[in-house]
């Protein structure tokens, strides 16, 4: 029990054209209702014993309608803005209009998360997990709230081989600095607990003694000369924090976001 630290997941979506930060729109309910089915099945196995910190969303993006390949740079932006900078980063953020929005509005009770509950004895069959019917009283818009303030880190996605959606010729494009600076605008939390988990930490560029700055300087001098494709959309002529975002994104080196 000691071994399971975070839970982890993929989202994509195919409906980013039309996605909003609305509770009238369905596809944002969806995402509300996803954590927090996540955050209940962490409560769940918090209650029999186990510490599980928080939730880490390990790839979230957008798809095209025939979920084959990535949709558009400008349907991606789209999507980023709406729920990772304007739905999460507010509400980890403390935005009080946010959290209202997700608790308080008249639709707030169509939030609800997926199931049921898997019981001892029972068996899954196809499309038995689906969107569960809210019931009184409606807490659901609240506990999305509480669930999304349990997200440990989010990272964005990418499903073609030698290409990365956020760097261009080893420069952040549009999307990667919406990305990146909404990562450095996230609060810093100093504790954690079994229930709730630190917001990604707020930007700080590796220092000589710390074991990011040696990752970074060996990914400058070797690991881009003799492993180029794992440094996509890198060249040795990126700078230091370039290289720092890069780890930080694929969750190696220990690297913080840099500044």
């Amino acid at each position: 029990k000691d071994l399971v630290t975070y839970l982890a997941f993929h989202r994509y979506r195919p409906d980013c054209a039309t996605y909003k930060a609305q509770t009238s729109n369905m596809g944002w309910r969806e995402d509300l209702g996803y954590i927090l089915t996540a955050h209940n099945l962490m409560e769940k196995y918090n209650r029999r014993g186990f510490r599980i910190k928080g939730i880490i969303w390990n790839e979230f993006g957008c798809l095209t309608n025939d979920w084959r390949s990535a949709s558009s740079q400008a349907e991606q932006l789209q999507y980023m803005k709406a729920w990772y900078r304007d739905s999460v980063m507010k509400v980890l953020k403390g935005d009080a209009e946010e959290i209202s929005t997700i608790s308080d509005s008249p639709l707030s009770k169509w939030i609800n998360h997926n199931g049921p509950d898997a019981k001892r004895g029972t068996h899954y069959k196809l499309g038995m997990c689906k969107w569960q019917h809210p019931k009184r009283p409606y807490t659901s818009g609240a506990d999305a709230v509480k669930a999304i303030q349990s997200i440990h880190s989010m990272a964005w996605f990418s499903i073609h081989l030698d290409r990365n959606y956020l760097w261009n010729r080893g420069e952040l494009n549009v999307l990667g600095r919406l990305y990146f600076n909404t990562c450095k605008d996230a609060p810093a939390h100093d504790k954690a607990s079994p229930s709730t988990s630190p917001a990604p930490s707020t930007c700080h560029t590796a220092q000589p003694h710390e074991e990011c700055y040696n990752h970074v300087m060996w990914a400058k001098s070797n690991g881009i000369h003799n492993h180029p494709h794992w440094y996509l959309g890198l060249h040795p002529g990126s700078s230091f924090e370039a290289f720092q975002a890069h780890l930080n994104q694929g969750g190696h080196g220990d690297c913080p976001v840099p500044c």
